[in-house]
């Protein structure tokens, strides 16, 4: 399956998911109070926090990979499973057995009930992301996508009955762990033939320094937790849900710009490792490439999310659009700090992600514990900016001086002068602001046509191809 045809499929997926996502917060933030809405969302950060500990790297090591002889690809997927399916059901037990003593802990007052609702989440997501690597690894999408959409459709549809049928949060939580365990089952019935493998014939292919590498990508996303979520934690001690409510939003309307991003970011990723061993400087073409149509999906939401916080939502949450700008920004420098750091995990076996992810979590820890209680969402957001710059230019740095790639920066100039003039635009003046922004799009997507003009002559003439194929 052709590069293109996977970002279609993956693209139709996330299209559909993360629509329906869209559509369903109006509906839940009329159904639910904002207190409410704010508590949902703080069981959505813990349970963030807490599926970065269960995935346990194994799709990164998935990706790592480099076989192509399938038994063995079917023998790594095989032994992922039985690895997740042991430490999610330790940490299941565990949970469960101090259940009262972990809600005591917690920021927020959680009823035990959807405490266990969250577990049955985690573990089966923890576990879907076993078959979701396999068939991106394998080019697969089109199973990913068919079982993410049925995934999805399932879930919102279950969602809204459990809503209006008065069963609030509780409704929610309920609708994904039912919808989770579901689609679970069906996925690995699908890959059935990999955790069926005997191990006398097909023995372990985990081996120590694979073991290392996982710690490093565990211990390295629970840092970037730090650096991505630990914020709703400050603002519910120092403050309640409603105001992590209203932060919640402008978050997500913000994260609508990673999410356009994500077709073309899960097929980069799988693929990426073995683009760079084959040529670094197509390599480096590619990604800053991805890194122009990031800022420039990121441009668009800049332009319209403040319009749709206004039309989409009710009027209690109008606060939010105050931060949504600021956050694309948070958006577009994890960008950069995700696609400029390919050196920092082919060499050293990716320790020093560890070390980066580490101390940007350290100093956004410290931060947040200044800022947040003095300015709570000022502070917050304050504390992303600065400490997500930071990240992004230590991972390029340090990338390039241990696997240089002849990246094109010059071609991210003009990216950086449309967002800061867009930016500009909004604190100037706002008079005609739409129409001002709307004309500093246009003209950044004519200098991407014509800076990639030859791949775009070449996707104009596949789908020519293709419509005459059709209609012969």
């Amino acid at each position: 399956m052709s590069g293109l045809k996977q970002i279609a499929y993956y693209g139709i997926a996330v299209l559909v998911l993360k629509g329906l996502g869209f559509l369903m917060m109006p509906i839940v933030t009329r159904v639910l109070s904002q207190q409410e809405y704010g508590y949902l969302n703080f069981l959505v950060t813990v349970c963030a926090a807490c599926s970065l500990l269960l995935s346990l790297g194994l799709p990164e090591l998935i990706f790592k990979h480099k076989s192509t002889n399938k038994q063995e690809v079917a023998s790594l997927v095989r032994d992922c499973a039985l690895v997740s399916i042991t430490c999610c059901s330790l940490l299941t037990l565990g949970t469960v057995m101090f259940a009262s003593e972990i809600v005591a802990m917690l920021p927020a007052e959680v009823q035990k009930l959807d405490l266990y609702l969250l577990l049955v989440n985690l573990y089966c997501s923890a576990m879907l992301a076993i078959p979701y690597s396999y068939w991106r690894v394998q080019g697969n999408a089109k199973a990913y996508c068919v079982i993410a959409l049925l995934h999805g459709v399932a879930q919102s549809s279950l969602t809204l009955l459990f809503l209006y049928g008065g069963l609030g949060v509780t409704g929610v939580m309920l609708s994904g762990a039912i919808c989770c365990a579901v689609t679970m089952f069906i996925a690995f019935a699908k890959i059935r033939f990999a955790l069926l493998l005997s191990l006398k014939t097909y023995p372990l292919v985990i081996k120590k320094a694979d073991l290392y590498f996982l710690l490093s990508i565990v211990f390295s996303s629970i840092c970037l937790y730090a650096c991505n979520g630990a914020e709703n934690w400050f603002i519910v001690s120092s403050s309640d849900t409603q105001t992590l409510a209203i932060y919640f939003v402008a978050a997500q309307f913000a994260l609508m710009t990673s999410f356009a991003f994500e077709p073309i970011r899960m097929w980069w990723f799988a693929k990426r490792f073995e683009k760079l061993a084959y040529d670094k400087k197509q390599y480096g073409y590619e990604t800053i490439r991805s890194l122009n149509l990031a800022i420039l999906i990121s441009m668009v939401m800049l332009i319209f999310s403040e319009q749709l916080i206004a039309i989409l939502l009710p009027s209690s949450y109008s606060q939010s659009a105050t931060w949504v700008t600021l956050l694309i920004v948070v958006v577009v420098l994890r960008h950069h700090a995700d696609l400029l750091n390919i050196g920092c995990y082919t060499q050293r076996n990716a320790q020093l992600v560890v070390v980066i992810n580490a101390v940007s979590a350290l100093i956004m820890l410290g931060m947040m514990s200044v800022l947040v209680p003095k300015y709570l969402m000022m502070g917050a957001v304050l504390s992303l900016v600065i400490v997500h710059g930071l990240r992004a230019l230590a991972f390029y740095f340090l990338s390039q001086m241990l696997e240089p790639v002849p990246y094109k920066l010059t071609h991210i100039l003009g990216a950086w002068i449309c967002m800061i003039t867009l930016l500009g635009t909004g604190y100037i003046s706002s008079e005609f602001i739409t129409a001002k922004r709307l004309l500093i799009l246009l003209l950044f997507v004519a200098h991407l046509t014509y800076l990639y003009r030859n791949d775009v002559m070449g996707i104009v003439k596949r789908v020519a191809i293709a419509w005459e194929h059709r209609y012969a």
